[in-house]
Parts: structure tokens; sequence; C-alpha cells
């Protein structure tokens, strides 16, 4: 959590700098969700880039190639850091990279219902209904 929070803060500066020069408010340029999926996924191309919510063609072309070299730079100071992974404490299921208590139900699934704008129900299932939802 460490190094992803380090990269979000250069991230976060970056977006401030350029938002200053283009007379723009930081949120803008991109979003904090925005900052925080590319300090999580560390994209290293445009493909990658264009990959993470936030980023379309448009701000890809006007601040993609910054942000590429920060995050590639980044990477590339950090290898050493990002291939070690801490181990994982006893009692815990790690998904997302993220650990959890473990449980009995750890492999539980979630279906939900959602109203769409049109009238109709949406009918899903999933075994992380946060991540899910977020997504809708």
């Amino acid at each position: 959590m460490t190094t992803r929070r380090n990269l979000y803060e250069e991230l976060r500066t970056l977006r401030s700098k350029l938002a200053r020069g283009d007379g723009l408010q930081d949120f803008l340029v991109f979003g904090n969700d925005t900052l925080t999926e590319m300090a999580e996924k560390r994209p290293g191309t445009r493909e990658e880039m264009l990959a993470i919510r936030g980023v379309g063609p448009v701000k890809m072309e006007k601040y993609g190639s910054d942000f590429l070299r920060v995050i590639n730079e980044w990477v590339g100071m950090n290898a050493e850091r990002q291939n070690r992974q801490p181990p994982q404490q006893r009692g815990t299921v790690q998904r997302d990279n993220r650990e959890f208590p473990a449980d009995k139900d750890a492999d539980r699934f979630f279906v939900y219902v959602l109203l769409m704008n049109n009238g109709e129900y949406y009918v899903g299932q999933t075994r992380e209904i946060h991540e899910r939802l977020h997504e809708h």
C-alpha cells in the first residue's frame, strides 16, 4: 500500500502542475478515482492507459504521455519493491491485492438486482460486490 500511495501522490502532483498550466481545476485533468486506478494498475502503454476509467482519447492525447512517463519512471525506480510480495497474514484471504479476514463464506457469490434508467431490471452475480456495483 505504501508504494502505491507514493505513486498516487506523484500523479496528484503532476495533475496539479498540468492543471495550473492550463488554468483548470485539478479534477478536470483527471479525477481522484482515475489517479487511484492508474496507481493500482500502473499502465505502461497508450492502450493500457486508455483502459483506465476516465481516460479517453482527448485526455490521452493531451495528458497521457506525461502520466505514462511518471508511471514508467516510478515503476523502474521501484521494480525491486514491486516484485516483492508481502507475506499473507495467517487467517486472511487475498482478493484484488487486498487482504480480508478469512471466513467460512470467503467463496460466496452475491446476486444483485438493479433498476435501470429505462425501467428494466438487471440481475447479476459476482464474488466482489463492491467492485461490481462500482462498475455499474
